[in-house]
């Protein structure tokens, strides 16, 4: 695997992890990962899928995850972290990195913020796998049923990250606080114009199926002319990318190959500006 790195940006120190890839034409691929997750989290899932693709790609730990500085907000969270994340850090991150117009693969709470980014920046298009753009009481049973075995989950998370007991606390508490149950980003779900692949899984503990439907009923009738593919997986719970690796290499590899030159498709106009730091 190639080394770990760490680079400065808002105030702190990302974790990241680079790898090469041949294909000059195609983006470079970023990897947002899951609420619990971390560079080591994704294994080698990215070098996998990057040498399918022949892509270059970015695998990083947000802030408070992996070996990345420590959350600078309080537990629970506030309601607009996802969006924070989205329109500030990444944007902060891409611009050090010199990346531009990147392809964002994602998983659950970081596939709830690759929506927003491709919301508001430019991407060459995203993968987001079992998004969140609400709480159901599907995930707050689930999450329940998760802390009752808080000690376990602390435990297996202590190889991935430098304070396992506040990732888990992050999100166990921010997802169940009363105020989260008002949280909706449905609404930003219309101004995505990049081509877009939703996955999810039908047996999901966390979510159903009508975040992706959703998802992709806002950007059909908003942007009707932006391609939307959905791959519903009924043998797959919460995690697409582990349960089902190659049917999920196959389909982003898949879905990259209709961006690449020569077969771009119309963007919104606004869709045109750089990232800002």
């Amino acid at each position: 695997m190639p080394p770990l790195e760490f680079v400065g940006i808002a105030g702190g120190q990302i974790e990241l992890r680079r790898i090469p890839g041949p294909r000059p034409d195609a983006p470079v691929i970023v990897f947002l990962h899951e609420a619990l997750g971390s560079v080591s989290h994704w294994r080698d899932f990215p070098a996998q899928l990057c040498a399918r693709t022949a892509s270059a790609g970015v695998v990083y730990s947000r802030f408070g995850h992996g070996q990345s500085s420590p959350l600078a907000t309080g537990i629970p969270r506030p309601m607009d972290f996802c969006l924070v994340e989205a329109r500030q850090v990444l944007p902060a991150l891409l611009s050090s990195l010199g990346i531009v117009r990147p392809y964002l693969v994602s998983h659950s709470d970081g596939a709830s913020i690759a929506l927003l980014a491709a919301a508001d920046i430019p991407l060459a298009g995203i993968t987001a796998m079992a998004p969140h753009l609400h709480i159901e009481d599907r995930t707050v049973h689930g999450i329940q049923q998760a802390a009752r075995h808080r000690d376990f989950f602390v435990g297996a998370l202590a190889k991935h990250h430098r304070q396992p007991d506040r990732v888990f606390d992050a999100w166990h508490q921010t997802s169940l606080s009363p105020a989260f149950r008002y949280w909706n980003l449905e609404p930003e779900m219309s101004k995505i114009g990049c081509p877009t692949l939703l996955i999810q899984g039908i047996r999901d503990e966390y979510g159903s199926l009508a975040h992706v439907a959703r998802t992709q009923a806002a950007i059909n009738r908003a942007h009707p002319e932006v391609p939307v593919r959905r791959l519903d997986m009924a043998s797959v719970a919460h995690v697409p990318w582990r349960e089902a690796r190659d049917a999920v290499i196959t389909a982003i590899g898949e879905h990259l190959q209709t961006i690449l030159p020569g077969k771009t498709h119309p963007q919104r106009r606004d869709a045109e500006r750089p990232p800002t730091a």
